[in-house]
């Protein structure tokens, strides 16, 4: 079809935050229809499109009917419904959290020498933690899983036991797209460790600071938004179960392969219904001031003050107030000058004073976040947040709600006359494209 005698002019807006590097991907979530039809929009709009390297690996965006993951490598689509023999449950319609929890354990070692522990191959160590190693380990089916091996011995030499308990307890009732998931527990008398099996955060922290309170550059404008707006969706869901992290800090926003923020670590969080505590535990930078001052801390307060030392630290690249002396770091925090630099956004400026309100009473809520000016634009598509295109609506004649459209096979297909509406949303995997005709 020749779209010049179809259409005055056609604006075509591929929503997707760092579009570069989605784009390298283009064989991989949106699969080879969508990527046909976006490859003749892209041709029309004479913008190039990045070809996939052929190493790179496929992933999908069709979810596992047990646990809801939706990073199945793709040549696993026709393997069956779930991720692997051990996931277990039935599906619901609510997508509950299923973990499976294991009183046993078989331990093996393949050709390569490797351990392999309930069909899981331990390749590599990822890091180190209080209680234990984490390491990369990888299924029979290929997909790969974070699991993190605690020794109980150490756990009840610290009085830990009954934390990380409270831990998977919390775990079990979580399932968004801005939560680390966990997928199996697994118990091993033989050599008195416990076995933690989440989802492979890849790209690792959302943002690391030094010793000495500074950290990486500043942020993206636009990767600071969708980070931010990532970790509000996550806020809003575990509070909504009643559960409050306590511990919110870069270090604990992991990133997926697709630069999602996740809300990762809940070891000291605990149940936000219990609506004050005196804890004293998380990180001290990351304190509310009613923490210093040893009065009783909502759990949910504390989360927000966090979340806004976390975003301030992502914009500014150092922590809004910092000291090696507790005391020092106490006053600051409860009497200090928060200062931002001359050319700040003044809409995050706006965003962050209210976030870091000294009055918990007075402090920004996870709602106004979400709904505050700094934010606006951004929606969430399958989980993930875009920042919308700037296109001018008001140029735009829309006869019939925005609806998803069906799998078309070509463009020509997709815009053929007998479509009864003028404004239709093709929704695949991280893409959306919108073809709009302009208003005569």
């Amino acid at each position: 079809m020749d779209s010049d005698d179809e259409f005055d002019e056609m604006m075509v807006e591929m929503v997707a935050s760092d579009a570069s590097t989605r784009l390298a991907s283009l064989e991989g979530p949106i699969g080879p229809v969508t990527a046909e039809l976006l490859r003749t929009v892209a041709k029309l709009a004479h913008v190039e499109l990045p070809k996939a390297p052929q190493s790179q690996s496929a992933v999908s965006s069709r979810n596992c009917v047990v646990c809801g993951r939706s990073d199945r490598a793709q040549k696993l689509r026709k393997s069956g419904p779930k991720c692997d023999p051990w996931c277990i449950g039935q599906p619901s319609s609510k997508k509950e959290t299923v973990i499976e929890e294991m009183k046993f354990i078989k331990r093996e070692t393949n050709d390569k020498g490797q351990e392999v522990i309930n069909g899981l191959v331990l390749e590599r160590k990822l890091g180190k933690g209080a209680f234990g190693n984490v390491m990369l380990a990888r299924a029979a089916t290929g997909q790969e899983y974070a699991v993190k091996i605690l020794s109980k011995s150490r756990l009840r030499k610290l009085g830990a036991i009954s934390k990380v308990q409270a831990e998977i307890e919390i775990l079990k009732k979580l399932q968004h797209p801005h939560v680390m998931r966990v997928y199996a527990v697994f118990d091993d008398p033989s050599q008195d460790n416990l076995f933690l099996v989440s989802e492979y955060l890849k790209n690792g922290e959302s943002y690391r600071l030094k010793e000495d309170g500074t950290g990486d550059p500043p942020l993206s404008p636009d990767r600071l938004k969708k980070f931010a707006f990532g970790i509000a969706r996550g806020l809003q869901y575990i509070h909504a179960r009643g559960v409050a992290h306590r511990d919110i800090k870069p270090e604990n926003i992991l990133l997926d392969a697709d630069d999602k923020a996740k809300l990762a670590d809940f070891g000291v969080s605990d149940d936000s219904d219990r609506a004050f505590t005196q804890s004293t535990e998380g990180s001290p930078a990351f304190f509310p001031p009613e923490e210093f001052l040893g009065l009783p801390v909502s759990g949910v307060r504390h989360d927000l003050w966090a979340f806004g030392v976390t975003l301030y630290c992502m914009a500014f690249g150092r922590l809004p107030f910092f000291s090696l002396d507790r005391q020092d770091l106490a006053n600051q925090v409860t009497e200090g000058r928060l200062s931002f630099p001359p050319d700040a956004d003044e809409e995050l400026v706006d965003l962050l004073r209210h976030m870091l309100d000294r009055d918990p009473e007075r402090r920004a809520t996870v709602e106004f976040v979400l709904t505050h000016p700094f934010l606006r634009g951004l929606r969430s598509i399958k989980g993930r947040p875009e920042i919308a295109s700037p296109v001018d609506f008001s140029t735009c004649t829309f006869s019939a709600p925005q609806c998803n459209c069906r799998a078309a096979l070509s463009l020509s297909e997709f815009c053929a006359p007998d479509v009864a509406v003028t404004h239709e949303l093709v929704q695949g995997g991280d893409y959306s494209i919108s073809i709009y005709r302009r208003s005569t």
